[in-house]
C-alpha cells in the first residue's frame, strides 16, 4: 500500500507542474484523497468479512448504515428544527439536522443490539451497543464528508443514476466512514 501511496503522490505531482491555477499542495491532496478514499474505506469491510466465518458483523455493520441513513431522512423530514433550532452542520449539508441525526442513531444502534442478539447471542450486549453508537455516528460523519466533497466541487448531487436521489455515492458514503471504525472496534475491542 506505501508504493501505491508513493507511486500515487509522485504521479500527482508530475501533473501538478503543468497546471497553471489552484494551490498545487491542495491539488495533489485532494487528487490523492480522491483515488485513496473508497479503497482504503472498502478494504475494511473485506478484512471484517475475512476475519469472521458467517459474515454476522459484515451485515450488522451494512444494516445498521442503512437504518441510520432512512431513519435519519424521516427523522428529520418529521421531527427536523421541532426541538433543535441548530441545524446538523449546516455549513456542508444546509439539510439535515439534529433530530434527524438522533433518530437515525437511536434506529441504528436499536437494530444492531436487536439483531446481534439473533444472529451472534453468545457475544456480550455492550459490543453490540457500541458498534450500534460507533456505526450510527460516523454513518452520518461519511455523509457529511461526502456532502462537504460535492460543495466543494460546486455539484448538488454526486450523479443522476438514481432520479431523486443525490447520485450513486449517496449509498455508499455512510458506509465508507463507518466500516473501517466498526472494523476497528470488532478487531481491537471485540
Amino acid at each position: 500500500m506505501a508504493h501505491l501511496i508513493v507511486f500515487c503522490v509522485a504521479v500527482l505531482s508530475s501533473v501538478e507542474l503543468f497546471r497553471k491555477h489552484g494551490s498545487p499542495i491542495h491539488n495533489v491532496g485532494a487528487g490523492l484523497l480522491a483515488i485513496l478514499y473508497a479503497p482504503l474505506c472498502f478494504s475494511a469491510l473485506l478484512e471484517l468479512r475475512k476475519s469472521e466465518p458467517y459474515g454476522y458483523l459484515t451485515m450488522l455493520v451494512f444494516i445498521g448504515v442503512w437504518v441510520a441513513d432512512t431513519a435519519a431522512y424521516f427523522g428529520g423530514k418529521y421531527l427536523g428544527g421541532r426541538f433543535i433550532k441548530t441545524k446538523f452542520f449546516e455549513r456542508h449539508s444546509p439539510n439535515k439536522t439534529w433530530e434527524g441525526f438522533l433518530v437515525g442513531l437511536l434506529a441504528c444502534t436499536g437494530a444492531i443490539l436487536g439483531l446481534g442478539q439473533v444472529w451472534l447471542a453468545s457475544t456480550a450486549l455492550v459490543h453490540f451497543l457500541a458498534i450500534g453508537i460507533l456505526v450510527g455516528t460516523f454513518s452520518a460523519v461519511g455523509d457529511l464528508i461526502e456532502s462537504m466533497f460535492k460543495r466543494e466541487s460546486g455539484l448538488k448531487d454526486s450523479s443522476h443514476l438514481i432520479p431523486g436521489h443525490g447520485g450513486f455515492f449517496d449509498r455508499f458514503d455512510s458506509l465508507c466512514i463507518a466500516s473501517p471504525v466498526a472494523f476497528l472496534y470488532i478487531k481491537y475491542a471485540m
